[in-house]
């Protein structure tokens, strides 16, 4: 929209905003970066809340100083000092929100890591995978954002074995069309849990298997032409 001067001070349900539904694999408290542009001193102002709200002390009111580029913060007004969090107490599916605060403030990316230290830069880390709709968010640490992997590989499940929910981790070092499925021993498909395109990096993806009975699955990642299965192992 064009930069009229309109300023929402909070999220009130007039702002313009965005959603985004995001499969979280652990709880605790994320660090939030938005890649910002701020077309001026008054137009700098993005609200980040959880499942529809948003609080001073967590991501309310991100800004950045840098006027006319893009450039990666975690800057928040209000609540004391520190960086933007978002603390998600459950896992499973979340929505995160975005709220303009500024018109003429414009967000190219959100981040999400649990690392306090991690800082983006260029273009960020790859986006997460998506299937049914949802996100899910992969842990991203200083090491792994940094070395991207030099080859494809479906790296195993944790915990294994695993009670109800699991997290399954595959590497891409090129972009390709991924596709992640898990079947039982009869070959029969039960969940895709990530289907499309993924920018090189290393993804985690969870699994909630509360509806399925105790036993061996199988895990196949199809990432153009790399194609690799493992047993994972359900037990209650």
């Amino acid at each position: 929209m064009p930069d009229l001067g309109t300023q929402y001070r909070t999220p009130d349900g007039v702002s313009p905003s965005m959603s985004y539904a995001v499969e979280f694999a652990t709880t605790g408290t994320y660090y939030v970066w938005l890649r910002l542009y701020a077309s001026d001193n008054n137009s700098k102002l993005i609200h980040v809340g959880l499942d529809g709200s948003s609080s001073r002390t967590q991501a309310r009111g991100m800004h950045t100083a840098v006027q006319n580029a893009w450039t990666w913060t975690s800057t928040r007004l209000g609540g004391g000092s520190g960086s933007a969090v978002l603390d998600v107490a459950t896992a499973g599916e979340h929505t995160i929100n975005v709220w303009m605060g500024d018109d003429g403030a414009y967000v190219d990316k959100v981040v999400l890591t649990t690392d306090p230290g991690f800082v983006p830069t260029g273009y960020g880390p790859p986006e997460s995978p998506r299937s049914g709709g949802a996100f899910h968010a992969m842990g991203i640490d200083t090491a792994s954002a940094l070395a991207l992997p030099d080859e494809f590989a479906l790296e195993g499940n944790y915990p294994n074995p695993f009670g109800s929910a699991t997290t399954i981790r595959f590497a891409v070092p090129e972009e390709a069309q991924a596709r992640l499925v898990v079947y039982d021993m009869l070959g029969r498909h039960l969940v895709t849990l990530a289907d499309g395109e993924v920018a090189p990096g290393r993804y985690e993806v969870r699994w909630d298997a509360s509806d399925q009975p105790t036993g061996i699955y199988l895990v196949r990642l199809t990432a153009g032409s790399f194609v690799a299965t493992q047993r994972i192992a359900l037990v209650r």
